[in-house]
């Protein structure tokens, strides 16, 4: 079908749906909480992640309960062989050694 519009170049092409608001700007990065849980606990985020409730305790000690984003609930359950005095993960280490000293040339 023709039509009497003019032919627009690719350049103002581009301009003109980015004036349309096709490319907006992308979502700030979610915030993501690890914690380590008992067996029964990631059994039963495995079994139903929508069940997922956070609690904390704010700065000036109000309660905070909230359910994840739940479009991205993925459980991730890894078993870690230890964990430091803080409580978090010892994961264990690489097996790739490779003999390249960037100082070495210095």
């Amino acid at each position: 079908m023709l039509t009497d519009e003019p032919k627009l170049s690719p350049l103002e092409a581009f301009r003109a749906r980015v004036r349309a608001g096709e490319f907006r700007k992308k979502p700030a990065p979610l915030k993501v909480v690890s914690v380590p849980v008992s067996d029964r606990m990631a059994d039963a985020v495995r079994a139903n992640p929508e069940s997922l409730r956070l609690t904390a305790n704010g700065a000036d000690d109000v309660s905070v309960v909230e359910r994840p984003i739940s479009r991205f609930v993925t459980p991730v359950i890894h078993a870690v062989p230890a964990v430091d005095e803080d409580g978090r993960p010892i994961w264990p280490r690489a097996g790739a050694v490779h003999e390249y000293d960037p100082f070495e040339r210095l």
